[in-house]
């Protein structure tokens, strides 16, 4: 290769680099803006408004066509009779797919840096699509509706600058764990396809070792050095079950019995959980209480569990041994979560310790509302920003071969 060659090719590379900062720039914030929380908080976090692009014609294929390993994670959606998969290795580059079922209007939503998939129904913004906005709340995707403009924290589940300020969202059922398990729970899945229209090589993770390190990439209220902040790894895995008035947080490393049993007032919850499997599933019952059970299903390969009546249960709380008529138990709402994004944003959630659960404070996120100008573009906030944003690039470069080295 000749000198000159070199010098076109890197001169590319400064092209698009510089073409990503430029973007973040030019992506003005909300100025004197009324915040659901505070706004200085919300910062910029990547290459700009739909940097990051959504996918809104979202494709899908069968098992059989399927090219993911058993291990690769997805997030599972049943409604009205349709069963899909949507990959982590295409959301890792996506975070949002506006998707339908029938007359039922979704959007698939997945944080990389918070390790939280969350589904939410549309039907109360007007079905209007979601986009990235660019932004981040503790390092959380904000998202931004295409009809009012308006910012919506993912975790928060409701509307935090704009019109819509205070507007929550219906989140729905989902449930994340390996393609292996999904596809042996539900054989006829429909799963998204990697024909998403964008050049993205999805059998690469673009954080490197992010979800196995103890970095956090951007500012965040995660304090290692105070309690409860300290007592797991942040990126130890946690599932999140917000009710009307409680937040609780189960880490997945206390659940050594496979069932966490426990109560929000007089409604009685239930966590059946699988380290294998990557499953953790919450269900309300009627005064049950349950135990994991050494037989497990068939089909399922996955464990069943037993109430106090001896009424066997599947991993999906559907009756499979029924002596006393009890009904199939209901599924409710969870996610899960880094554990330093749990006590970021719900510092005063009831924390499972492998007994009991524990609440630390008494502190709301969602206190009041703050006046000021969401974060724009500055020297300290372009280098973590600048830094990422080459690092994707390069991936980007080097997989699809854009400039050729040799």
């Amino acid at each position: 290769m000749n000198y000159f060659n070199i010098k076109l090719k890197v001169l590319g590379l400064l092209v698009i680099f510089s073409f990503l900062l430029t973007s973040i720039q030019a992506d003005s914030p909300q100025l004197n803006a009324t915040c659901l929380v505070p706004c200085e908080k919300i910062v910029d976090g990547g290459p700009g408004k739909d940097g990051i692009p959504a996918i809104d014609a979202p494709k899908f294929i069968s098992v059989s066509e399927v090219n993911l390993a058993d291990d690769e994670l997805v997030l599972g959606v049943w409604s009205d009779g349709i069963l899909k998969a949507y990959p982590y290795n295409i959301l890792n580059w996506h975070e949002i797919t506006n998707d339908q079922f029938n007359d039922k209007y979704k959007s698939i939503t997945y944080c990389p840096l918070t390790g939280t998939g969350i589904v939410f129904s549309r039907g109360n913004v007007d079905k209007s699509t979601f986009g990235v906005s660019g932004k981040l709340f503790e390092n959380n995707l904000i998202m931004y509706d295409r009809k009012s403009d308006s910012y919506w924290s993912q975790m928060l589940q409701e509307s935090i600058v704009g019109n819509k300020i205070g507007t929550k969202l219906v989140a729905e059922i989902a449930l994340e764990t390996t393609w292996k398990t999904w596809k042996t729970m539900f054989p006829t899945t429909l799963v998204l396809s990697s024909d998403t229209g964008y050049q993205r090589d999805y059998s690469y993770y673009p954080y490197g070792n992010y979800r196995s390190s103890r970095d956090i990439f951007f500012g965040s209220s995660y304090d290692s050095a105070k309690s409860p902040d300290n007592k797991f790894n942040p990126k130890e895995l946690t599932t999140v079950v917000k009710r009307s008035d409680s937040t609780f947080a189960i880490p997945f490393s206390t659940v050594s019995k496979g069932v966490v049993n426990f109560k929000d007032g007089s409604e009685q919850l239930n966590l059946f959980f699988d380290k294998a499997a990557h499953l953790s599933v919450v269900f309300t019952s009627q005064s049950q209480t349950f135990i994991k059970s050494k037989i497990s299903n068939g089909s399922m390969g996955l464990p069943t569990f037993l109430d106090q009546k001896q009424n066997r249960y599947d991993f999906l709380g559907r009756v499979i041994e029924n002596k006393t008529g009890v009904k199939d138990l209901i599924i409710v709402p969870s996610y899960n979560a880094f554990w330093f994004a749990l006590v970021s944003f719900f510092p005063d959630s009831k924390i499972f310790n492998g007994q009991n659960f524990i609440q630390y404070s008494n502190s709301s996120r969602l206190s009041s509302t703050f006046t000021g100008n969401p974060q724009s573009a500055s020297f300290d906030t372009l280098i973590p920003v600048g830094l990422l944003s080459l690092l994707i690039l390069i991936v980007i470069v080097k997989r699809r071969n854009i400039f050729s080295f040799e």
